[in-house]
């Protein structure tokens, strides 16, 4: 594999390998990509500017995805001559990762998912955390999500709402807010695993909003609000708290689909607090069970030794 760019760091042409693939890009200043040829096995294509986005460029080479930085000195790469982390999660779960992209809207089914570009100084700040929790997942979980691509933006937003994750069933894209550095890392990495979640347990049953069995675990007078984002307004919805008895939170008393996307977060980000919650707090403490046999069922691999290794990871408090 070898890369060649200018001086400015600007790239000429990469090559994965000659008799399959290569790739060439032309720069216009800036840095931005004005074209990109693909040619393989004979066969060629253009991807034209508006699919080059400044500050990184992804290829999908026989299943593989490919970073490629345009901004720079250099272009700087890892052993394996891609660059950065971002680049190793693609090629572990065979998913897009989409770093940089002008403004963006994408019409779903439920209704206008919106946002911007994430700044160069922002991405670099959020690719360890990022990549530390979601390469937790074993190969198979995310698999089986059917996930294909990531996108991480600011200024997201759903409906008009204001959003830090939004996972699209519809088109199987997991959209996620990287923050800037005054959002405490422990709230982005617990959003990173409460909407993957989501997009587990819709592809679990296609019940996202049912689940029987664990509403029988609540109390048998208690009925849940009128769903998450009608709480988004409320700046300590997602505090944990001891005000509300079998929930770790205000959030998770709005619908059984939070409940349950709260459980899972906050088992790898704060398992010693929910380990002391249990404690004192019967109901409760039925949930963290059913919810890692609820995960194990769909993937096997999220076993007993998978929730030891991923609580054991080091995560800096804010």
């Amino acid at each position: 594999m070898a890369i060649r760019s200018s001086a400015r760091g600007d790239l000429r042409e990469f090559r994965y390998n000659s008799s399959v693939s290569a790739h060439s890009v032309s720069p216009k200043a800036g840095g931005e990509c004005e074209e990109i040829a693909l040619a393989s096995n004979g066969h060629s294509r253009s991807i034209r500017q508006s699919q080059c986005f400044r500050g990184s460029v992804s290829f999908s080479v026989s299943g593989l995805i490919v970073w490629v930085s345009l901004v720079g000195s250099t272009c700087v790469q890892n052993s394996d001559g891609l660059p950065g982390t971002f680049s190793a999660v693609a090629e572990k779960y065979g998913v897009e990762v989409v770093l940089s992209s002008p403004k963006f809207s994408q019409n779903t089914h439920w209704s206008l998912i919106e946002g911007v570009a994430a700044a160069q100084v922002d991405l670099k700040r959020y690719e360890a955390l990022f990549c530390q929790e979601f390469s937790l997942y074993p190969k198979p979980f995310v698999e089986k999500s059917k996930l294909r691509q990531i996108v991480l933006c600011h200024g997201l937003e759903f409906a008009g709402q204001r959003r830090y994750t939004i996972p699209d069933f519809e088109h199987d894209v997991y959209y996620l807010d990287i923050g800037t550095k005054d959002q405490p890392d422990s709230y982005l990495r617990k959003v990173i695993h409460h909407d993957f979640f989501h997009l587990v347990d819709f592809r679990d049953d296609g019940l996202l909003y049912e689940d029987e069995r664990w509403k029988s675990l609540n109390p048998p007078d208690f009925k849940y609000s009128t769903g998450g984002p009608s709480a988004l307004g409320d700046a300590t919805t997602g505090e944990l708290t001891e005000r509300f008895p079998g929930f770790l939170n205000h959030y998770s008393t709005t619908g059984v689909e939070d409940d349950k996307a709260e459980i899972f977060p906050h088992l790898f980000v704060s398992s010693k607090i929910v380990a002391m919650r249990i404690e004192r707090d019967r109901v409760l403490a039925d949930k963290p069970d059913q919810m890692r046999s609820l995960v194990q069922s769909f993937c096997p691999e999220m076993d007993r030794e998978f929730w030891t290794a991923a609580q054991k990871l080091f995560r800096p408090v804010d």
